[in-house]
């Protein structure tokens, strides 16, 4: 009978082992949490904010590469009847910078919109109007990558000598970067975008992941410079791991136990949004944005098998933008320490979507445990040795004496 007991207690201390492992990996996963504060971030133009500020259009390019990522159409989501799609048409008149065009194109391209025929604007060409002799495309590597990588998400082939020239500008220690400032996000970007363009070799790929794993911090996330970690540069060095064929949840991403993933979950908060760095918020709309395609385990252009295809099936006829380019600037300073002043109902809700989906895990892992103990003592009932003592399935069972003969006829 003790062997029984000691079977039993074994098997639900496993059981419990791996509900918690589980219950874990079902907490991390924060895209819908994150996808309901976002959307209320949505103003009644159509664009989205900050917390008390005014749309523009690097925010709503992110919320709605965000939606892209998690498999959302984005182009229906409304406030007012006004669509993301609606306000970057409002926006045409500031759409001059580079970084601006090639964000915009990205984020309409990933949304099925097109970004060769917006009211006579081709964004297309104009990324193509700043490739260089040498194929470089803009004036640093954070402009050439995400113009190949906006180029390859509208089907547009790579500008000759372009994917030559990004790999020529790989360092000496595997990363990318005019500074060591920036080198974490450079290479991250790099290794992304010539995944995207389907040129990453397998020598340059290992260079670059060797690189930023000496970047890893003790959190286990990302930093720039003497920065603390942060999401936005953590969810960008995400994507790249992920497009190199890698598992940032892995033990060859882990400090100390602490990898990317478990990095990004515990910046998450009760209303789905996610801060800068601990215990620090800054723009929670972008930031949260920017988190997302790397939660869903995703990277830029999101299709990339459909390059080369034609994308000129008609579209949104202008836009601009209110925007300072890709992400702000990683070395930009944190606008302040209190919690993000996201609307109450949205909070709410990202807070009874979680909660309801821990309860449901724990019924399903009460059930689990309920079910496997059962089944040891079926089994133990089933299989237990010639003259041992039966195994009580019901504790009213009292079993017959053992100093009585057998009852007769």
């Amino acid at each position: 009978m003790n062997s029984v007991r000691d079977t039993l207690v074994a098997a639900l201390v496993v059981a419990a082992v791996i509900c918690l492992a589980s219950m874990s990996t079902c907490l991390a996963a924060g895209a819908p949490e994150a996808l309901n504060y976002i959307k209320a971030r949505q103003g009644s133009d159509g664009g989205f904010a900050e917390p008390d500020a005014a749309s523009d259009g690097t925010t709503t390019c992110w919320a709605m590469l965000a939606g892209s990522s998690a498999g959302e159409k984005v182009s229906t989501w409304q406030n007012g009847g006004k669509t993301p799609l609606d306000f970057l048409q409002s926006q045409a008149a500031g759409l001059t910078k580079l970084e601006d065009i090639e964000l915009y194109t990205l984020a309409l391209a990933e949304a099925g919109a097109d970004p060769r025929n917006f009211a006579g604007k081709n964004l297309v060409s104009l990324i193509l109007a700043h490739v260089k002799s040498d194929g470089r495309i803009g004036d640093t590597t954070a402009q050439h990558c995400w113009g190949l990588i906006a180029l390859a998400a509208a089907g547009e082939a790579t500008p000759p000598k372009s994917d030559t020239w990004l790999v020529e500008q790989q360092r000496a220690d595997g990363g990318w970067g005019e500074s060591d400032a920036v080198v974490v996000a450079d290479t991250g970007l790099a290794v992304e975008a010539l995944t995207g363009i389907g040129q990453l070799d397998q020598g340059v790929s290992a260079q670059a992941m060797k690189l930023l794993k000496t970047k890893l911090g003790p959190a286990g996330g990302f930093a720039s410079g003497k920065g603390p970690e942060n999401t936005m540069l953590t969810a960008s060095v995400m994507r790249a791991i992920y497009a190199a064929g890698q598992d940032p949840a892995s033990d060859a991403w882990s400090f100390h136990g602490n990898t990317p993933v478990k990095f990004m979950a515990s910046m998450q908060a009760a209303d789905g949004h996610y801060q800068f760095s601990k215990g620090t918020e800054s723009q929670p709309a972008m930031t949260t944005s920017t988190a997302v395609p790397a939660d869903v385990e995703k990277h830029f252009p999101l299709v990339p098998e459909t390059q080369g295809s034609d994308t000129s099936s008609g579209g949104v006829k202008d836009l601009g933008t209110q925007g300072a380019g890709i992400v702000p600037a990683q070395d930009s300073q944190p606008t302040s320490t209190a919690t993000a002043g996201a609307p109450v109902a949205s909070g709410t809700a990202a807070a009874q979507t979680t909660f309801s989906g821990l309860w449901l895990f724990l019924i399903i892992c009460a059930v689990y445990v309920i079910a496997l103990g059962a089944a040891a003592l079926i089994a133990a009932k089933l299989y237990q040795p010639p003259g041992a003592p039966p195994v009580l399935l019901n504790p009213q069972q009292v079993p017959p004496p053992t100093d009585r003969p057998p009852p007769g006829p």
